[in-house]
């Protein structure tokens, strides 16, 4: 029997099963139930999110037989009758089209495709629907072949570019965005990806752990798509339980424990953490990599840190760089990603205002602990609860100390050195002193050069 991918199966019907779209679910809903639905959209976002998937609820709702009675709603496709099936299932259909940009970008094509498009739908109800997958693809030419009918389309044509990189269309193709309306999908967020993969699996009677779904939840960076795949993926691994560390073992990473994001809705700051558990250096750099490619608008920074390091503690993270990180070989760029943030500029024509096709880049950080680290580094456990005691004492505010800065030993902490930290501890310091000026070599020595004689009577 042949197995369907989860993320097909139960890829939405409605725009109200959109996860996290609400804005566009109620923008295209309502368009279709008010009768005002244009003819062209732009819908953009990160991959993953359900941009072709309400590109087809859209042509759903445009040639459904019975719209509404689904759910009810104005605007909703039933989702039932055998147009909605056909056009939800991929089948082939002489209304609804779906084109990948990718391999059919340049200007013949459009132009096949603008010839296509005179012809009428097949019914009088009825609406022919082009959905453009990787829109920014397309070449100059091809939007040029496409603006005229863009402008002036026939009747009950709609046309549904979808993209992860809007500002490549910008670049290439200024003019036809003022034709289109668009929708900037947002990422989902890991509490409602965990949600919807938990329902999955009891739907599917998949056995999965709640640290196995808060890791899926992470590693999907804000796509439902990818967090069904990577379940598809484990369970595929064998019989039992999903599990956080078959799912580690499925990502290839092992040693990872975390990956973390700050701002995993907005993006902001473009830093993504990477906890790991003991890795070795090749494991460190693999994950790096993997991180910074798994989507290129995602990771400018990308940080590798150890077990004992909070990412969402910046300051411990800022710690853990300042400590075990070696710039002149941890640290790598990864160029030609995108493109660059350079400023827009007129060419010699003095023509429109263009972006320079630069390049964007990544940097990887590899701040995990590298080898056996000086005892001194870090101060005792001891001596921060003697400090929090005299401070007490004082009447100072209260020292509340957190990991990474005390309560551990970084590296190897000999007998001779743990028998030094406690005599420190105890306030007997010269006691150490003494200990080493009585292993210096006596200048009457023969066994040795003797000591330099700083004192060279000048």
């Amino acid at each position: 029997m042949t197995h369907t991918a989860l993320a097909r199966k139960y890829r939405p019907k409605r725009f109200a099963d959109l996860l996290a779209q609400e804005h566009v679910a109620a923008g295209l809903a309502g368009a279709v139930a008010r009768n005002r639905v244009a003819h062209a959209y732009l819908l953009t976002g990160p991959r993953g999110v359900g941009k072709t998937t309400a590109a087809r609820i859209l042509a759903m709702a445009l040639n459904c037989e019975r719209p509404g009675a689904g759910s009810g709603v104005g605007g909703e496709p039933c989702g039932e009758c055998e147009s909605c099936r056909r056009i939800w299932s991929g089948a082939a259909n002489l209304d609804v089209v779906e084109i990948d940009a990718a391999s059919n970008r340049g200007v013949d094509d459009a132009r096949e495709l603008r010839e296509r498009a005179m012809y009428a739908a097949s019914g009088p109800e009825r609406s022919k629907v082009y959905i453009i997958d990787e829109a920014h693809m397309l070449t100059r030419e091809a939007w040029n072949a496409l603006l005229k009918i863009l402008e002036e389309p026939p009747p009950r044509v709609v046309f549904v570019f979808a993209t992860t990189e809007p500002h490549k269309i910008a670049n290439t193709a200024a003019p036809v965005l003022s034709r289109m309306q668009r929708f900037d999908f947002r990422r989902i967020g890991p509490g409602t990806i965990a949600g919807r993969v938990r329902e999955v699996a009891r739907q599917e009677s998949i056995q999965i752990e709640e640290d196995a779904l808060a890791l899926i939840a992470r590693v999907a960076l804000g796509g439902m798509r990818d967090a069904l795949s990577l379940v598809d993926q484990v369970v595929a691994f064998g019989d039992g339980p999903v599990t956080a560390a078959r799912v580690r073992e499925a990502l290839g990473l092992k040693c990872v424990t975390r990956v973390f994001m700050h701002e995993p809705l907005t993006n902001l700051r473009k830093v993504v953490i990477v906890q790991m558990r003991r890795p070795t250096e090749h494991e460190v750099w693999r994950a790096l990599m993997a991180t910074a490619s798994f989507e290129q608008e995602v990771g400018k920074v990308v940080v590798a840190v150890d077990e004992d390091i909070e990412p969402e503690n910046a300051d411990a993270v800022l710690w853990a760089m300042a400590y075990r990180m070696r710039p002149h070989r941890d640290v790598q760029v990864i160029h030609g990603r995108a493109r660059g943030h350079a400023r827009p500029f007129r060419g010699e024509a003095r023509g429109p205002w263009v972006q320079a096709e630069g390049e964007d880049s990544a940097m990887l950080i590899n701040a995990t602990l590298k080898e056996a680290y000086p005892p001194i580094a870090l101060p005792k456990r001891e001596y921060m609860e003697r400090a929090r005691g005299l401070g007490g004492e004082l009447g100072l505010p209260e020292l509340r100390p957190e990991a990474p800065w005390y309560g551990y030993s970084l590296g190897d902490w000999p007998a001779e050195l743990e028998a030094e930290a406690e005599l420190a501890v105890r306030g007997e310091h010269y006691a150490t002193g003494e200990q080493q000026a009585g292993q210096r070599r006596s200048p009457d020595t023969a066994d040795g050069p003797a000591s330099p004689d700083l004192d060279t009577g000048m």
